[in-house]
């Protein structure tokens, strides 16, 4: 993943959370097999753009590989909602929609 590709995934997501009126988005990274700090400042973009549309972002399919190069980076984690499996992201997704309130 590179900016090239963090700034498309950004626009996209934006534009599913404000069609979709999603409060929860999910981002997996699945197939990424490297990443360079400019993805990684990227994708933090991401997630801040969409909590300022109203959407929690959850991070999803981190390899260890992926783990590893962001730590190697210094990248702080914790800011992160992270989810080893898409599975994992979605139980925890759907968890958190039938707990909100309705509108």
């Amino acid at each position: 993943m590179d900016e090239h590709r963090a700034r498309q995934m950004t626009e996209v997501l934006l534009a599913g959370i404000v069609a979709r009126r999603a409060s929860v988005a999910i981002l997996d990274i699945t197939g990424v097999r490297s990443i360079d700090l400019e993805a990684v400042i990227g994708i933090a973009r991401a997630m801040r753009s969409a909590a300022l549309v109203g959407a929690e972002v959850l991070l999803t399919g981190i390899r260890p590989d992926v783990v590893h190069s962001l730590m190697n980076m210094g990248t702080d984690l914790d800011r992160f909602l992270t989810f080893s499996s898409l599975q994992s992201g979605i139980v925890h997704a759907m968890s958190r929609v039938a707990r909100r309130p309705r509108r």
